[in-house]
Formats: C-alpha cells, sequence, structure tokens
C-alpha cells in the first residue's frame, strides 16, 4: 500500500465502521428507557472488572499477532491465543467461584457470577484476537460485519430480556449473546493466508518466550488501560452507590463512540502491515509508519477542537431529547469526560504509533503514570467527601495535564526526527 493511500484507507474503513458505531450509539438511549440506573451500574461494573480481567486471559497474544511478518506466525499465534484463553478463562471463572465461596456466599450465587464473569471475558478475548488476525489479514469487511452484528444482537438480546424481566443478568446474557453472534464472521477461514509444513513444537516454544520476553510491557500496558476505564466505575460501585456507576457507565459509552471510531480507523491502517511483495524491509515500513503519524496528525487535531466545541455545546440538549430522564444526574460530568474524550482522540493513535516504533515500554509507563495521577486525586477527593461528579471530575483532568506534556514531546519527537 503506498503513502498516499493510507488516508483514504483509514477514511474507507472508518465510515465503514460507522454502522456498528451507530448502532452501539443508538443502543444507549433505549436501554435508558429499559434499566434503571443501579441495574445498569452493577452490569458496567461487571464490565469493568471483566476488562480489567481480559489481560491475563490473552497474555497479550494479540500484540504478537500485530508485528508478526509472516502469515504461517499469525495462524500458529490465532491457534495458540485460542486454545490459551479457553483454558485461562476456566482457571480465573474457577478462581472467582472459590474466593466467592470462601467469603461464604451462596453456592448458586458464587457459580452464577464465575460463570458469567468467566463468559464474558472469553467473548472479548476471542474478540480481541480474532479481529487483530483479520487486520494482519486486511479483511476489513469481515471486521465490520462483526461490529455490526455484535453491536445490533447485544441489543435486540438486552432489550428482549428485559421485555421478560429487567435485571442485571437480563443486560449480561443479552452482551454474551450478542458477541458470540458477533464471532461468526470472524471465525470463518481466510484464502489469504495459508500454514505449510510448519514445526508447531518448535512454534509454541518460541510464542511461550515470545509472550513473556516481547509482551510483558503490552501485558502491563493493557491492564493499566482497563484500569484506568474501570476504577472510575468501581469507586462509583464502592463509595457512592450502583446508581451513580450507572449514570457514568451510560455517558462513558456514548463517548466512547466517536472515540472508538477514530482510533481504530488508524489503528487498522496502522497495524496492517506492509506485505512482503511491496519488497519492503522493516526499516522502510517504519518509516512509512512515521509518515502515517505526520499525515494524520494535523486531521486529528482539528476533528478534536470540533467534537470539543460541538459537545460542549449541545451533548446536553440533545441527551436530554433523546435519553430518559432518570438518567439526568450523568449531565453533570460532560464537561469532563468531553476534555477528556477529545483529548484521547489524539493520544491513542500516538500511542498506537510508539507501539509500532517497538517503544512499547514508554507506552506502559505513560498508561501507569496516568493511571497513579487519577487513582490519587480520586482518592483525595473521595477522603474530602466530594460529591460523585466531582471525584470523576478530578480523576479525568488531572490526567490532561500529563498528556498534553506527553504529547508535545512525541509530537517534537516525530517532527524533528527524518
Amino acid at each position: 500500500m503506498k503513502l498516499d493511500n493510507y488516508r483514504f484507507e483509514a477514511v474507507k474503513y472508518g465510515l465503514s465502521t460507522l454502522v456498528a458505531q451507530l448502532i452501539s450509539f443508538v443502543s444507549v438511549p433505549l436501554i435508558s428507557y429499559f434499566y434503571q440506573p443501579a441495574e445498569y451500574g452493577h452490569f458496567v461494573s461487571f464490565t469493568a472488572s471483566a476488562a480489567i480481567l481480559l489481560p491475563f486471559v490473552t497474555l497479550k497474544i494479540e500484540s504478537l499477532i500485530s508485528i508478526s511478518e509472516k502469515s504461517k506466525d499469525v495462524q500458529e499465534l490465532k491457534r495458540v491465543a485460542i486454545t490459551l484463553t479457553a483454558l485461562m478463562s476456566l482457571g480465573i471463572s474457577l478462581l472467582i467461584f472459590l474466593v466467592l465461596i470462601v467469603l461464604k456466599n451462596n453456592i448458586l450465587h458464587s457459580l452464577a457470577v464465575s460463570f458469567l464473569l468467566g463468559s464474558i471475558v472469553q467473548v472479548q478475548a476471542l474478540s480481541v484476537i480474532l479481529i487483530q488476525v483479520k487486520l494482519k489479514e486486511q479483511s476489513f469487511k469481515k471486521i465490520n460485519i462483526s461490529g455490526i452484528l455484535q453491536n445490533s444482537n447485544t441489543l435486540v438480546f438486552q432489550i428482549a430480556f428485559a421485555i421478560v424481566q429487567p435485571s442485571v443478568i437480563s443486560l449480561q446474557l443479552g452482551y454474551i449473546s450478542g458477541r458470540m453472534i458477533g464471532l461468526i464472521p470472524l471465525l470463518r477461514k481466510s484464502n489469504k493466508f495459508s500454514v505449510h509444513n510448519y514445526s508447531k513444537e518448535k512454534f509454541l516454544t518460541k510464542a511461550i518466550v515470545n509472550i513473556f520476553v516481547r509482551s510483558r510491557y503490552f501485558i502491563g500496558a493493557s491492564l493499566v488501560d482497563a484500569l484506568l476505564a474501570g476504577i472510575p466505575i468501581l469507586l462509583l460501585h464502592k463509595f457512592y452507590g450502583q446508581n451513580f456507576a450507572g449514570y457514568f457507565g451510560m455517558i462513558q459509552a456514548l463517548y466512547l463512540v466517536p472515540v472508538t471510531l477514530i482510533s481504530s480507523s488508524f489503528a487498522a491502517i496502522a497495524f496492517s502491515t506492509v506485505t512482503n511483495k511491496d519488497g519492503l524491509v522493516k526499516e522502510e515500513r517504519l518509516w512509512h509508519r512515521k509518515q502515517l503519524i505526520r499525515s494524520f496528525a494535523k486531521p486529528i487535531l482539528c476533528f478534536a477542537v470540533i467534537f470539543l466545541t460541538i459537545s460542549l455545546t449541545l451533548a446536553e440538549p440533545i441527551m436530554g431529547l433523546v435519553i430518559s430522564d432518570k438518567w439526568s444526574p450523568m449531565y453533570a460530568v460532560i464537561p469532563a469526560i468531553t476534555l477528556s474524550s477529545a483529548l484521547n482522540f489524539i493520544w491513542f493513535p500516538f500511542m498506537n504509533f510508539l507501539n509500532l516504533q517497538g517503544n512499547s515500554q514508554v507506552v506502559f509507563q505513560a498508561a501507569l503514570a496516568r493511571l497513579i495521577v487519577g487513582s490519587i486525586f480520586a482518592l483525595v477527593a473521595i477522603q474530602f467527601n466530594t460529591s460523585w461528579s466531582g471525584m470523576i471530575t478530578i480523576f479525568l483532568v488531572s490526567q490532561l495535564l500529563f498528556q498534553i506534556l506527553g504529547l508535545g514531546a512525541i509530537y517534537v519527537k516525530i517532527f524533528s526526527s527524518k
């Protein structure tokens, strides 16, 4: 793929994923009429916990897939990853069950929690791994179909279960069912890649070594990112109640759509390795990727400014028209989450660039610093009996200065180097 085509490909991929993201965006107001904030708060606390467990289940093998240069490596990593995630999710489910029993929970309740949490982690792990494989194969159509199926079926199942009996379990079962159906297009084999005469035993040994040597920073960064997204919800659940966790989870879901749309469009192109037939060696591919981030820097910055302006002026009136009135307290955090989301439009593509350049340690350290800063300020706010919206604002805004300084340093490094 020539450098001149990168921007066009990213725009094309972004537009093609727009349908899936719009379904996700529309589902939030619909869900608000069928479920109570407390039910949704319990659900997002559950999914936040699953996201924190996810790096331990996948061990970030998908990061090895993204940097693999040979198609046979990708296919073998896929097989290793699927087997590993099944075993790890089963082990985590068993561990959760035993912990709940030790804490003197009811056996049926412990079994239900461990099963649901393990199932959510498993479908999330499979989705992450299979999407990364399809990115390497440049099978964008299958990724888009999967996203549409996942989001639409999740919405249908959650509403259908709500009609029967609205509850936390209805949300959880709807989520699992929809995600499982969405995996079907990703499970179909591609004709682009095949494996012939390859030593699986030798490869498995190499993969295990790579997991613990090359992926350790990927695992750490992924865990920290999950904690950054999940800690506000878990703190709200613990110190303020399920209702407030639901309020933040709902508005976070709304603002996650545009951020995901932009970052996934960039990652889809950036992580698709230039094929061998292009005749490019590793250094040339890295040069192309550097040119890619340069070409995207200004458009992403402009988009962030436009998003910031529109969200601060129109978000609350529009939400008031389409979302149930019982969710109105969530509007208190619109300014903070707007600022955070606008900056993340820029932050995530630049972090992807650092990963591509082999600077996964820097990405991990940056994520860890954000987590420490945000957590300290949030806990101090709780100790001073700050309101729930005040605590969230402090948590999000406390990271902004660090991110701005970090982005400035990375930007200078990119544009000052050849």
